[in-house]
């Protein structure tokens, strides 16, 4: 399955003031650019990894060019996104974060290699508020995207969890610290709960909160509705197994329809002992517009 000659790819450029608003904005749309960025579910989502763009105007390099503190990167904010998929599909977004430094490299090919951070701000913004008593699961996750001013998915589909009630309160933190109150909150089973649906996690993944279930084994249609890993479908090689094969490293084409949270099922004809059913934990995305790389390995764990 060859994809390589109709792939595509959009980067976008963004300065915020310090109100967090766009006053400045680039778009590139199939310029020669490199990537490489990983992605993990945590405590919260974190991404890391470097962007490279060729062919820049002197202008866009001037403004871009930046090595600085934690703090300075943040009191002036730069951003890049990336978007990338094939002609005649829509472009997925698979990185979205602040430029933590921006550096050329030498005459004559001058490329401009810029270090990304994925949620790096979420650390940033030190927030109180007042939690109010019996709010949903559901009206809280909603509360909580309009704080910190981020869409909002929740992939549970339980109404009884989502139904279930949170005893209020103040807080005090930053907006990651806010959002991990939802785990907190929620994610605490009692033996004895007869409406028990596991735990569940919450983070933020290019500007959307994503509520989900911990437990591998209560992913909804996700479980009867997987994506299918094949050499068909574009897989590389073999997957590499690991941890008694509980735990799986699998490589295809770029799929950037592909999220963390999402249900795989993979079909080696090669290694049939690994084939089934993975949750897909991180994804590295690695890529060269004009190059041979374009590729996304998903780094899984097993479900049956």
């Amino acid at each position: 399955m060859d994809k390589l000659s109709n792939r595509t790819i959009k980067i976008t450029i963004q300065k915020l003031n310090k109100n967090g608003k766009v006053e400045d904005e680039k778009i590139f749309n199939n310029i020669n650019a490199k990537f490489a960025f990983t992605k993990y579910i945590g405590a919260s989502l974190y991404g890391i990894g470097s962007v490279s763009i060729c062919g820049l105007e002197r202008n866009t390099l001037d403004k871009l060019i930046s090595f600085a503190s934690a703090d300075k990167v943040l009191e002036e904010r730069k951003i890049i996104k990336v978007e990338a998929g094939y002609e005649g599909t829509k472009q997925a977004l698979i990185i979205d974060g602040s430029v933590m430094s921006a550096i050329p490299t030498a005459p004559p090919d001058i490329w401009l290699k810029c270090e990304i951070v994925n949620g790096y701000e979420l650390q940033d913004k030190y927030i109180t508020l007042s939690i109010a008593k019996g709010l949903t699961l559901q009206e809280y996750v909603e509360f909580i995207a309009k704080e910190i001013g981020v869409d909002l998915l929740v992939r549970i589909q339980n109404k009884n969890y989502l139904s279930k009630k949170m005893s209020g309160g103040s807080f005090a933190g930053n907006q990651n610290q806010l959002v991990a109150t939802i785990s907190e909150e929620f994610g605490v089973v009692k033996e004895d709960d007869k409406d028990k649906c596991g735990k569940i996690i919450a983070y933020v993944d290019n500007g959307t909160l994503i509520v989900d279930y911990y437990d591998l084994d209560k992913r909804d249609e996700r479980l009867n509705d997987p994506i299918l890993i094949s050499k068909d479908t574009g897989m590389v090689g073999l997957p590499e197994m690991s941890l008694a094969g509980h735990f799986a490293n699998i490589t295809t084409i770029l799929k950037p329809d592909v999220y963390v949270g999402d249900v795989i099922q993979l079909k080696s004809e090669q290694l049939k002992s690994a084939n089934g059913l993975y949750f897909v934990q991180g994804i590295t995305y690695t890529g060269e517009f004009r190059g041979t790389s374009w590729y996304s390995t998903f780094s899984c764990w097993r479900i049956d």
